[in-house]
């Protein structure tokens, strides 16, 4: 079988531990956008980011596109789920919460549901290029089985079916996010059920 140049990129990155700090990087500032950090000097070179402020959105939209680019291998794919990166790419989803008032229909005695989808003031970003990216890295890592679990559990569902419906402008959204419920659902039963309830059809 023959080896393509991007697979042994992609096994060099990995093998070096850029992983890792990548993830970390989409809920931190950088050393250099924060006076209050301690000095290069003082952190080793594989010291963590300390996370301190608000996270930096180029740095979001920067590291959120590498991980979907390191999400196509494997290998990746596994470890980027074992560090966290799950968890970490679907908080930079919208934060969407179902809130049903209930509205008494008048003269006919009868209640109304009304369910409302908003999206939460405290979201990290509202950035369009990092959901694209990140969708777009939810699609790959969901091509591995354990992964399909682990996207449901760390919440995505709800966040990519409203993305599904409130993104119809933005191209690249719509696309990655129906490529990443396409292939959460994919011989899946529970997820399969899972975007029912959430109303993605």
């Amino acid at each position: 079988q023959k080896v393509k140049l991007g697979d042994i990129v992609l096994d060099f990155l990995r093998k070096i531990g850029a992983v890792e700090p990548l993830i970390n990087l989409l809920s931190v500032v950088p050393h250099r956008l924060s006076s209050t950090l301690p000095s290069p000097s003082m952190l080793s070179p594989m010291s963590p980011l300390h996370r301190v402020g608000k996270p930096d959105m180029l740095t979001i939209r920067f590291s959120s596109k590498a991980l979907s680019n390191l999400a196509t291998n494997d290998s990746n794919q596994d470890l980027i789920r074992e560090a966290k990166g799950i968890v970490a790419l679907v908080k930079l989803l919208p934060s969407v919460q179902a809130s049903v008032a209930a509205a008494v229909g008048s003269g006919s005695g009868s209640d109304t549901n009304i369910i409302t989808i908003s999206q939460a003031v405290d979201n990290p970003t509202n950035d369009i290029e990092t959901y694209a990216n990140v969708t777009l890295a939810l699609a790959n890592l969901a091509f591995n089985k354990k992964n399909q679990d682990a996207i449901r559990e760390a919440n995505a569902v709800e966040p990519l079916v409203y993305l599904l419906g409130s993104c119809t402008a933005h191209v690249d959204v719509i696309r990655y996010t129906s490529k990443a419920i396409l292939n959460l659902t994919d011989n899946h039963l529970i997820n399969k059920y899972s975007f029912c309830e959430a109303n993605a059809i």
